[in-house]
């Protein structure tokens, strides 16, 4: 997923600098939680979600790129 950020017009994902630069804030933020509460990748994104309803908005695209759902 990291690598897809970084190179967003490889893979079809539609960010800017700025937005790139925010999803890698919340994939940290998805690192902390799941290390923090011991969790998975998927509960630690709903984790997120609950606590901020518009969480990870570059999340599904990303996902899709890598392959992961």
């Amino acid at each position: 997923m990291v690598r897809s950020l970084r190179n967003v017009s490889n893979d079809g994902i539609e960010l800017n600098d700025t937005e790139v630069e925010e999803a890698f804030n919340d994939l940290a933020d998805i690192m902390d939680t799941m290390m923090t509460n011991n969790c998975g990748f998927d509960k630690a994104v709903k984790l997120e979600r609950k606590a901020d309803e518009g969480f990870g908005e570059w999340l599904e695209a990303a996902l899709l790129a890598i392959g992961y759902r």
